[in-house]
């Protein structure tokens, strides 16, 4: 079986800002890579590295989550085959979900939706997101 290559980007979230966190994004992957022969099988972004926990505006949030995933896609495909990324995504009037998506540049590969929200002290996600049902598995490049 070929190598299979994995990056992580961590940055500073900024809460709320989606332009500030795809911009950050960018400047990493142009200030890492130098050539394509450095593409990456699959680049893992922070959990809801997009949005960041913004609870009071999950839903705005949320209806801004297919274009920013779109864009995403478009910014990482020089660099990677794949994209990790948790967003909000509202799955009907009432419920949010924290859902991680695996994007290749035209389409989306996997996703799930965050099973064991947290619940106790500060981090309070039961009380903003409705839990996903099931663990998800599937196959990517062999």
């Amino acid at each position: 079986m070929p190598d299979f290559k994995i990056g992580v980007v961590q940055y500073h979230v900024q809460t709320g800002n989606i332009k500030q966190n795809l911009n950050q994004v960018q400047d990493i992957l142009n200030q890492s890579f130098t050539t394509e022969s450095n593409k990456l099988d699959l680049l893992l972004l922070p959990e809801m590295g997009l949005t960041g926990f913004q609870y009071s505006k999950l839903s705005q949030l949320a209806e801004k989550s297919e274009s920013a995933v779109n864009k995403l896609s478009k910014i990482t495909a020089p660099f990677a085959e794949a994209v990790a990324v948790s967003l909000p995504v509202q799955i009907s009037n009432d419920k949010i979900v924290n859902r991680l998506m695996v994007r290749s540049a035209a389409d989306t590969l996997a996703s799930y939706d965050k099973i064991h929200c947290i619940g106790h002290n500060r981090f309070r996600e039961t009380d903003y997101f409705f839990a996903g049902k099931l663990p998800v598995a599937f196959e990517y490049k062999g």
